[in-house]
C-alpha cells in the first residue's frame, strides 16, 4: 500500500514538473513574441523617423537650389523688313526667379523646329542692343534676386535665307542659368510684320 501510494506520488510529481517545464516554456514563447513585436514596432516608427527627416533634408536642399521660370510670353512678333538680311524675332517675356538663392540668366536661345523635326538655334546676343531702342530689352548676363521677377524684351535675328528655306512649325526660348539649369518654353503663334514692302 505504501509503495502504491509512493508510486502516485511521484507520477504526480513528474506531472507537476512536466506542466511547469510546459507552462514555463509557453511564457518564454509569449514573451519572446512580445518582444519581437515591441521590437519591430520600434524599427517601423525609426524608419518613419529616417524618412521624415531624410525629406525634410532633401525639402530644405531643394529649396536652397536654383529654380527659374519664365511665367509667361506676353507678346511676341516677327519684322521681315525689306532689303535686310535679317528677320527679328521679338518676345516680350517675365523670367522669375522660384529660389532662396540669386541667380543669373546667362544663356538665352531661340530653338525653331521646322521641318517637322529639324530644329534651328540661335543664341541671344547683346549686339543687337542698339537696335529697337523702344523696347526696354533684357541684356545677359541677367541677374534676379531671390523670390524676384525681370520683364523684358528678347531680340533675336536669323539670316533671312534660312528663314525663307525653312517650314517653321513652331519655336521655344530656352533659358539656361549660371548653374547649367535649363527652362524652356513654346511659342506657336508669332504675329508677323511686313516693314518697307509695297502694297499690291
Amino acid at each position: 500500500m505504501i509503495y502504491l501510494v509512493t508510486n502516485i506520488i511521484e507520477f504526480k510529481f513528474k506531472e507537476i514538473i512536466k506542466w511547469s517545464v510546459a507552462n514555463q516554456s509557453t511564457s518564454i514563447s509569449i514573451v519572446s513574441a512580445l518582444v519581437a513585436v515591441i521590437s519591430a514596432f520600434y524599427a517601423f516608427l525609426q524608419a518613419r523617423i529616417s524618412k521624415k527627416s531624410y525629406n525634410l533634408q532633401v525639402a530644405i536642399y531643394n529649396e536652397g537650389q536654383s529654380k527659374f521660370e519664365i511665367n509667361d510670353i506676353k507678346d511676341s512678333f516677327m519684322i521681315n523688313k525689306n532689303g535686310s538680311n535679317k528677320i527679328y524675332y521679338l518676345f516680350n517675356i517675365m523670367v522669375s526667379n522660384l529660389s532662396d538663392k540669386s541667380t543669373s540668366i546667362q544663356k538665352a536661345e531661340l530653338c525653331i523646329t521646322y521641318d517637322n523635326n529639324k530644329t534651328y538655334k540661335n543664341i541671344l546676343s547683346n549686339n543687337e542692343k542698339l537696335l529697337f531702342t523702344e523696347f526696354k530689352k533684357i541684356e545677359l548676363p541677367l541677374n534676379i534676386d531671390s523670390h524676384k521677377s525681370h520683364i523684358g524684351w528678347m531680340i533675336f535675328s536669323i539670316p533671312k535665307e534660312i528663314y525663307d528655306a525653312i517650314n517653321i512649325n513652331t519655336y521655344h526660348i530656352e533659358l539656361t542659368d549660371v548653374n547649367g539649369l535649363n527652362y524652356r518654353k513654346e511659342e506657336i503663334f508669332i504675329r508677323k510684320k511686313a516693314v518697307n514692302y509695297e502694297v499690291k
